[in-house]
């Protein structure tokens, strides 16, 4: 009886997990670089102009080294490692990815309409460097707001794509009616780096919440809920409830329960409300007067069988 219980409330956790956040449109244009042209090109390998710019986005200054890397194949003809892909680092989405090289630096840019002012926003992206390439600094501005601060990009081996998600609440007399979204990078002069983009997003957030805790205990446990949130932002804030009555002050990301008797069994749920909406999440609690002999049966058994493997092969050795 108690097992059907616990799968029901672990079922309804992950109904309500699944359902707290909504599908949210992108704002950015060409926001994987997956472009006809790219994909026809035979693979592996990669294309590069220097003169057009990636639809929907503008590189300044002009003439910089950019193009679409085809990922398909995964390494070049002559065995070496796709610098793109390959060597246990796929691409975030797609077959293709932005690259921006040569010596000197550079502005990736797309302006961004669409966003309601006061609003809640996430910035995505995904970012490398070509591995074995030297360190190269990064920062992102939105409408000359930064969105990330400048930190150093490194490309040893087969470093894996970055990903950022960044919240951010729009302001348009700060930011502009249509803001710029601006990928600033720079490196020293005399250097050849490679640096790679995908996956750029501009959304509503997706705010959900996991709530974790035992879902059997013995009378006189002391029991911890925790949450867990993703794409929460601004200040936030907790109303814990038992059995859908809200619980008088516990208004933390936690809830404990000190001493819990078998009256405490039940379903625990928080609402979580933040910038961007709100989210629940529920758990459910088992109390028994003492964990089933049967448990502690099993562990004792698997403790004698790991002690008697233990010495069968510390003899074998021995022999």
């Amino acid at each position: 009886m108690s097992q059907g219980i616990l799968r029901v409330g672990l079922g309804l956790s992950l109904a309500v997990l699944l359902c707290s956040g909504a599908m949210a449109q992108n704002l950015v244009e060409n926001w994987s670089f997956e472009t006809p042209d790219a994909a026809s090109v035979p693979g592996p390998g990669y294309f590069q102009n220097q003169d057009a710019s990636v639809t929907g986005w503008t590189l300044t200054p002009a003439g910089i080294g950019h193009g679409l890397n085809n990922n398909i194949g995964g390494s070049y003809d002559d065995g070496q490692r796709n610098p793109f892909h390959g060597g246990g680092r796929p691409i975030p989405h797609g077959d293709q990815v932005l690259f921006i090289q040569g010596d000197g630096n550079g502005i990736l840019s797309q302006e961004i309409s669409g966003m309601v002012d006061g609003n809640a926003y996430m910035l995505i992206f995904h970012s490398g460097i070509r591995p074995g390439n030297a360190g190269m600094d990064l920062w992102v501005t939105l409408g000359g707001v930064e969105m990330l601060e400048r930190t150093t990009m490194l490309g040893a081996g087969t470093a894996p794509y970055v990903r950022y998600a960044i919240p951010f609440i729009y302001e348009e007399s700060e930011m502009g009616a249509n803001p710029a979204l601006e990928f600033h990078r720079e490196w020293p002069a005399g250097g050849d780096v490679t640096i790679l983009f995908d996956a750029i997003e501009i959304r509503p957030p997706q705010l959900a919440v996991d709530v974790t805790g035992p879902g059997l205990v013995a009378q006189g446990d002391t029991v911890v809920f925790n949450t867990a949130l993703t794409e929460n932002v601004g200040e936030t804030s907790y109303q814990w409830y038992y059995n859908g009555v809200e619980l008088d002050g516990e208004t933390g990301a936690t809830l404990e329960l000190l001493d819990v008797v078998i009256d405490d069994s039940g379903v625990y749920s928080v609402d979580v409300t933040d910038a961007s909406g709100s989210a629940n999440a529920a758990f459910t609690l088992i109390v028994v007067e003492a964990l089933p002999l049967s448990t502690a049966w099993v562990l004792a058994l698997l403790v004698v069988l790991m002690l008697g493997s233990g010495a069968w092969v510390l003899r074998s050795r021995q022999a």
